[in-house]
């Protein structure tokens, strides 16, 4: 779980990854299987160009003159296409679009707000994907950008054991509709992208009237909104968490030119890196009411990737620990003295 692009449409991809590649040792996809997705991409190529003309207005950039008349084609495409194939006009006008200055522009200063990490590379696809013989290749079908709403689950198995992992869209209200289907999991994954200290959130204010959030809020101020009703949810009370603070490079290069006070008034540390990492690792921790029997196992990572595959390695590893702390503990082997937080500990 997570807010915004915390990580967490990364997450679902990296689980999805596992999958992708466990079909291309077995053979790899047949084109009838590559067929089945074509619709999906298709959703994702149309998805990705909304996404960034949304971004346009919210940037003040104004497309040129002479493609505004394009935009209606693709705000006119429906949201659930299904069809085999992208019509010659809906092509064109995609990569008339490209073309556009003020597209580039969106492109360029992509790290002002949250565009799906996607959206560039199906932009830079349409030559191909619109061709009338087009077959899905492996990487258009692993970077395919379904809807993060609702549930999706994930088997991984591991030698003897077999891993669920859940994957629960990004909106609040999906969140209050499943907290409670999930009272007996081992472990909460929640994923920060810390680098987004100084941006303000960006979302599709559809999604921002459902969830009653802010338009301009801070978001990592959401994230700690979202991080705070988790954590203390009566359905999570004994539930360890696997916290990801994403994005440190990116958040270690912003500290001397971005101040940290200037968003959060009672951070004290400067533009000093490990300061500023404890000061937003003790900000999500602290609002942590349930103490008994709950660890908190905490990876930092250098991109906003989310979960790499040392990531999926620590959240594994983090479950075992979790497992053999209850068995511990039942057989009254082993007290509660352990220390609540462990960093990079089974990185």
């Amino acid at each position: 779980m997570g807010a915004g692009e915390s990580g967490n449409n990364s997450a679902l991809k990296k689980m999805k990854e596992f999958q992708h590649l466990k079909i291309l040792s077995e053979g790899g996809y047949t084109d009838g299987e590559r067929e089945s997705y074509k619709a999906v991409i298709f959703n994702s190529l149309i998805q990705s160009v909304r996404e960034i003309l949304d971004v346009l207005s919210y940037l003040d950039l104004d497309v040129a003159e002479e493609n505004v008349v394009h935009l209606a084609t693709v705000l006119a495409e429906p949201f659930d296409l299904e069809v085999d194939f992208i019509t010659q006009d809906v092509g064109n006008v995609i990569r008339r679009l490209r073309r556009d200055p003020a597209v580039k522009e969106v492109i360029r200063r992509s790290k002002e707000y949250q565009l799906n990490d996607s959206a560039v590379y199906y932009l830079n696809a349409v030559d191909r994907i619109s061709l009338p013989d087009y077959l899905p290749t492996d990487q258009d079908i692993l970077k395919r950008a379904e809807k993060n709403s609702g549930l999706t689950e994930i088997i991984l198995p591991s030698g003897e054991l077999t891993y669920k992992l859940y994957h629960v869209g990004n909106q609040r209200s999906e969140w209050r509709k499943s907290m409670y289907l999930f009272d007996n999991v081992t472990a909460l994954v929640f994923l920060v992208n810390i680098s987004e200290y100084d941006q303000i959130l960006y979302e599709d204010e559809s999604i921002s009237s459902l969830t009653s959030v802010d338009f301009r809020q801070n978001c990592l101020q959401e994230a700690l909104i979202l991080f705070d009703q988790l954590c203390n949810s009566k359905w999570f009370a004994n539930t360890s968490i696997i916290l990801f603070l994403n994005g440190i490079e990116i958040f270690a290069e912003k500290l001397p030119n971005s101040p940290v006070d200037h968003y959060f008034p009672d951070y004290n540390g400067g533009d000093n890196y490990d300061a500023a990492c404890e000061y937003f690792l003790h900000r999500f921790v602290s609002l942590n009411q349930y103490t008994a029997q709950r660890q908190f196992y905490v990876k930092y990572t250098p991109d906003t990737v989310g979960i790499d595959d040392s990531g999926l390695k620590f959240i594994l590893n983090a479950v075992e620990d979790i497992i053999l702390q209850l068995h511990l503990r039942s057989g009254g082997l082993m007290s509660d003295d352990r220390p609540a937080v462990s960093s990079e500990s089974l990185a």
